[in-house]
Formats: C-alpha cells, sequence, structure tokens
C-alpha cells in the first residue's frame, strides 16, 4: 500500500532545476546569439533587422530585472533569453518576420512571470514588450497584439480554475499560492508562503514529550520526542525543529513520535519558542532510578520499551519493512494510558507502506502494531537501576544528514544494553540500516537507528523529494556513529529520570487540507503545462499563417 496523499506536491516540486554558473549561461547566450547573426546574415537578413528582434525581448527583460531583481535574476533571464534565441533560428531557415519569434517566447514568459514574478513585473514586461515593438516596428504592432489577446483569452478561464481550484480547498488562490511558493523557493521569501499556508491551518495543541536524565542532581541530558512534525520542507513551518532543539538543549536525542504533516507548525517563527520551551525549563516531577526493558517483534515494527517507575513508558517502534510516518492517531491512543511511542523512522524505499490515519481504514496493520506495543509492554528482558550516556556528533554532509548532526543514547538495564542512534535526516536506506547494524552491534544487546524526520533537504535538489540517510556518503557516516556510540557508551552513569509534558498550542497545517491541496496541485501541474504547450503550439501555428 503505497502512500499517495501527498503526491501531487512531489510531482509538482521535482518539475523545479537549477540552472549552471551566470557565465556558462552568459557563454550560452552568446554562442547562440553569435549563430543566429551568422544565420540571419546568411540569409539575407539586414543586421539592422537581427538588432531590432534582439532587441524586441532584452529592452523588456531589462525593465523586470530592475524592477524584481530578487526573483528575476540575470542569470534566470539569460536562461530565458535563450529559449528565445533558439526560438529564432527556425524563423530565419524560414526566412519569416523575425518579430513572429517574440510572439510564443512572450506568452511564454507571460506564464512564468506569472508564477513567479510580482504583478508589477508581469505588467511592466507586456508594457515594455508593446512599446518596444510599437518604437521599433510600429507596423507589425497589429500582427504581436492579436494573438497575445487570443492566447490571454484562451488561458483565462484555465487559469481562473487553477486559482478556484486551490481557493475552494484552501481559501486562497492558487496563483498566490504557486506564486508565494515559487518565490521562496528561488529567492528565500518566506512571508507570503507561510501567510498561504497559515490561511490552511488549524489552531490546536500537540504535545513534546521529554526525559530529562540526571546524574547526582546534574543534568545529563534528554529524550525529546516530539509529536510536532518536523515539515513540510526546507525552513518552512517545524522542518528545522530537531536542529533547533539539538543546538539548543545542553545533550539531547531527538525522536519523532508518530506524526504526519498534519503536525506541521504553519509558521517558522514558533520554532524557537517550543526548542526554548523544551530546553530552557526543567522538569519538578518525580525522578525514578530504575527501569523495565521489554522487547516485542511484529510483521511491520520491533518495539522495544522502558517502564520506568514512576508509571510512564516509552516504547521505541523500528520498521522491519519500508514504511513512511506512522499516524499520529496512534500516538494520541496510548499517551491515554502514559505510554510515549517514538516512531524511529529508519526505513524506506519504492515500495513504502504508510498506515492510514484512520485505523478502520486498514485494520489488520494498526492492530498488528499495537498488539506489539502492548506486548514489549508486558514483557521483560531486564529490570533494574538505569544507567544512561549520551554524546553528539556535529555533522553534516548538507545531503541528507542536517546541521543537527548524529546524536546517540546508550542505557544499561541490569546486564543489557540498549543503544539509540538519531541521525538529522529524513528516513534511512535499508542497506546501510542493515550495514550500521551489522558493524557496529557488537557489544550491545540492542541497537536502534532513528532519524529526527527533518525537512530541511526535501525539495532541495532536483529530481528527488530527498536523499535518505546512508544512500550518499555511507563510509563517512557510519565513522561518525562509530564514535558517537563509543562516546556515549564512555559517559554512562546512574541516572535517574524525570519526565514531563510540553504542550505546543499554535497554528498546524490541516492534514485533510493539505491532502486536498495535494489533489488539485496535480490537475493545475496538468493545466499548466497545457498552456505552456499552447504557447509553444503558436510557432509554428504563426509560421504556417504568416
Amino acid at each position: 500500500m503505497v502512500d499517495d496523499r501527498y503526491e501531487g506536491f512531489r510531482k509538482s516540486y521535482r518539475w523545479l532545476f537549477s540552472l549552471p554558473s551566470l557565465w556558462l549561461v552568459l557563454l550560452y547566450n552568446i554562442l547562440l546569439l553569435l549563430v543566429a547573426i551568422f544565420l540571419g546574415l546568411l540569409k539575407g537578413y539586414e543586421l539592422n533587422s537581427l538588432l531590432v528582434a534582439l532587441a524586441s525581448i532584452a529592452i523588456p527583460f531589462t525593465v523586470t530585472f530592475i524592477i524584481d531583481r530578487r526573483v528575476l535574476t540575470l542569470k534566470r533571464l539569460l536562461g530565458l533569453y535563450s529559449i528565445y534565441l533558439v526560438f529564432l533560428f527556425p524563423v530565419i531557415l524560414l526566412g519569416k518576420q523575425l518579430l513572429l519569434a517574440t510572439i510564443p517566447f512572450v506568452l511564454l514568459s507571460f506564464l512564468v512571470f506569472l508564477a513567479i514574478a510580482r504583478r508589477t513585473a508581469l505588467a511592466s514586461f507586456l508594457a515594455a514588450y508593446l512599446s518596444t515593438i510599437y518604437f521599433l516596428q510600429h507596423q507589425f504592432l497589429l500582427y504581436v497584439i492579436i494573438p497575445v489577446a487570443v492566447y490571454i483569452t484562451v488561458a483565462f478561464p484555465i487559469l481562473y480554475n487553477i486559482n478556484r481550484r486551490v481557493k475552494l480547498v484552501a481559501g486562497v488562490g492558487g496563483l498566490k499560492y504557486l506564486r508565494s511558493f515559487l518565490r521562496y523557493t528561488l529567492a528565500g521569501e518566506k512571508k507570503e508562503v507561510e501567510e498561504c499556508l497559515s490561511a490552511a491551518a488549524v489552531k490546536k495543541t500537540v504535545p513534546i514529550h521529554v526525559f530529562e536524565l540526571y546524574s547526582d542532581g546534574v543534568l545529563l541530558g534528554r529524550i525529546v520526542v516530539s509529536g510536532v512534525h518536523p515539515g513540510p520542507l526546507r525552513t518552512l513551518g517545524s522542518s528545522t525543529l530537531p536542529e533547533a532543539i539539538l543546538e539548543k538543549c545542553h545533550s539531547a536525542l531527538f525522536l519523532k513520535a508518530p506524526a504526519g504533516h498534519g503536525e506541521n507548525l504553519a509558521l517558522s517563527r514558533d520554532v524557537e519558542k517550543v526548542a526554548e520551551k523544551v530546553c530552557g525549563e526543567t522538569s519538578r516531577a518525580e525522578q525514578t532510578g530504575s527501569a523495565t526493558l521489554g522487547v516485542a517483534d511484529g510483521k511491520l515494527v520491533r518495539s522495544i520499551s522502558l517502564r520506568f517507575s514512576n508509571g510512564v513508558s516509552l516504547c521505541l517502534l523500528d520498521p522491519q519493512v519500508s514504511m513512511e510516518d506512522l499516524p499520529a492517531t496512534l500516538r494520541e491512543e496510548f499517551e491515554e494510558d502514559h505510554v510515549v511511542v517514538a516512531d524511529l523512522h529508519n526505513m524506506i524505499d519504492d515500495n513504502f507502506i504508510q498506515l492510514p490515519e484512520d485505523p478502520q481504514e486498514n485494520p489488520e496493520l494498526h492492530l498488528d502494531v499495537k498488539q506489539t506495543i502492548l506486548e514489549s509492554l508486558r514483557d521483560v528482558r531486564a529490570e533494574g537501576v538505569l544507567k544512561a550516556g549520551l554524546a553528539r556528533v556535529k555533522y553534516s554532509d548538507k545531503l541528507s544528514v542536517g546541521k543537527g548532526g548524529i546524536s546517540c543514547a546508550v542505557f544499561s538495564i541490569d546486564d543489557k544494553k540498549l543503544a539509540i542512534v538519531s541521525v538529522d535526516g529524513n528516513n534511512m536506506d535499508p542497506v546501510f540500516k542493515a550495514l550500521v547494524n551489522r558493524e557496529l552491534a557488537s557489544g550491545l544487546d540492542y541497537l536502534l537507528l532513528a532519524t529526527t524526520d527533518t525537512h530541511v533537504m526535501t525539495g532541495l535538489f532536483q529530481g528527488v523529494d530527498y536523499y535518505p540517510v546512508g544512500s550518499l556518503n555511507k563510509e563517512q557516516i557510519l565513522r561518525n556513529i562509530r564514535d558517537c556510540l563509543l562516546e556515549a557508551s564512555q559517559n554512562l552513569k546512574e541516572c535517574r529520570v524525570s519526565y514531563r509534558v510540553v504542550p505546543v498550542n499554535a497554528l498546524f497545517m490541516d492534514g485533510s487540507k493539505l491532502k486536498g491541496l495535494s489533489r488539485v496541485t496535480r490537475l493545475n501541474v496538468r493545466d499548466g503545462l497545457l498552456l505552456a504547450m499552447l504557447a509553444l503550439l503558436s510557432l509554428p501555428i504563426l509560421l504556417l499563417l504568416l
């Protein structure tokens, strides 16, 4: 059962791409320019006509660069201009009027600027284009105005539908949503996109569970199990929550509870407030120095439980099959019985499964996970005084491991040792997971690997959602995990545990609206591609008619 709830988002941002360096783009334009001029002169065009055709787009682009240079950078405009130079080739080879090449390009630019530029830049581009044609070759103005007007007339109902679909779901027009997202992606402008996210958000309270470990009254560190999901992508919402907590806390291991994108914070400014509450306060609750270790294996997950004598339990769910986010309903169900569930989120490939949020949609899967948790809470593998040691390696490859680095906790109960490794990344390559267990499990009774599920690197790279931990730089990450475990083992001390809950009352993304947005995004991408194809097809149509 492959999850497709957010497939519309995934497929849409895979269309994003990066241009090469400015110098390469400039060189490419110069080469195309020289070829166009050479072909034009060879076909009998006057140099003045060629220069007018080149200026017809260069002048409007200069105007838009001045107005909106934050997004319409020189490199991006040169990248677009190279498309125009390519459009010139068939016009020159067929001996047609050179200004015909400007029409499909202006239509294409209209779509691009509609999606990424300020309205003033779009209006200025069209006005500058028509003015340039009027002053340089006014006799052809009508030939330009008619196809542009026809295209906009045809495009209007499609654009209206794109706008309407999103507004019905999220309360904000689709074009504004698209423009704000793309301007964030291209220029880091966060305010408008988070306003759009807030419009589709709901106010609610989501807990973060904090286990504090003390030795002789001194805080050793914290085990943080976050019900807040670290998404949706890059620095939006709560994507940076793991690194914020790991940087602010004295020493911490960050794990995520069962949660999905419906538990994303809508506003990134709330992240620092949450991190301060988690790390800037300490518990006044009863401390306990003993614990019971339990283990159970199910078809989908292995559950390892730590049951403390103060009545609170921590269940660590280790996926045994390729799996995405466990649903928040699982967390909520067990919280009522003072059981904190952590989704280690450590196994992903193309054939992953995902439990539905509603247990009734696939009761067998939910029942299997639930029974595994309950069995681990009944099981006794070790019981006695608790020892713990924590460590952190500050490492990031900026590809699959984020700024939070690698954190480790080693627990000893009676004669049993449990180690937990949390990597600041989004899920894990199954082959790498097996490699780490094979290489580093010696001397440990149980080794658990986890990821923080950070979405800082989601949507950052062309053509992929993200790189799971271990899909890149395997050996370096393995060495850092080894060093982290060694340091945590050396820090092992008898400790006492206190527990508190940090309630996060804020605007969270609405899961049902996000699913609706994903569905309409897929339709809107289709319609956008249709409009782009119509713009491109206008060139052969004009060449046939004129």
